[in-house]
């Protein structure tokens, strides 16, 4: 029985400023790009688990055309050790989301032949906001890939970042609580 997300998708609100024009191109690049992206997961909701696996993460990966790596996370082989060893880039796709990274850097070149000035805190709201529409694209492409049925509880974190976001509450977790909160559900 597939678990049902206690959180619906993050709402996308109708953005304003200099980067309005932007989101409603990058929503129907995510859509085009929906059904390759869950083929591309779906082998990874059935893969056997390794040893000793805690936990996964499907990053996104900003820097390499918005592709994704799946790491798995497991407790170390040595018994007297409670540390979390990644096993980074188990699984790499360059490119799931064609077109996204060109179409970004396009738009921004445009704003910069138009001279608009875009403020730090205009272009953190556009990063937000940008990384709300992933995170709701990558989790229902997982769901539909069967992914809230796989062996390995799954998290999402983006590039560089060291939090992980439940992809069924929508949950900002640190390594160490997902393993807190996996060792209490035993």
């Amino acid at each position: 029985m597939e678990k049902e997300p206690t959180q619906q998708p993050l709402p996308v609100k109708q953005e304003q400023g200099p980067f309005a024009g932007i989101f409603f191109e990058v929503d129907v690049l995510m859509k085009q790009a929906k059904a390759g992206c869950i083929e591309k997961l779906r082998p990874l909701t059935t893969r056997v688990k390794e040893p000793n696996e805690v936990f996964a993460s499907i990053q996104v990966n900003e820097s390499q055309d918005f592709g994704i790596n799946y790491n798995t996370f497991s407790k170390s082989v040595d018994p007297k050790s409670k540390e979390i060893e990644g096993n980074y880039e188990m699984y790499n796709e360059d490119t799931v989301i064609p077109g996204l990274e060109e179409h970004i850097e396009k738009y921004i070149q445009d704003l910069d032949t138009k001279n608009v000035k875009i403020s730090d805190a205009v272009e953190d709201a556009f990063s937000k906001s940008l990384n709300k529409r992933l995170l709701a694209f990558f989790t229902e492409c997982w769901k539909e890939a069967g992914g809230f049925n796989a062996v390995t509880p799954t998290y999402f974190s983006f590039e560089d970042d060291q939090k992980f976001i439940d992809m069924t509450t929508g949950e900002s977790l640190t390594t160490n609580k997902i393993v807190k909160m996996l060792q209490e559900k035993k």
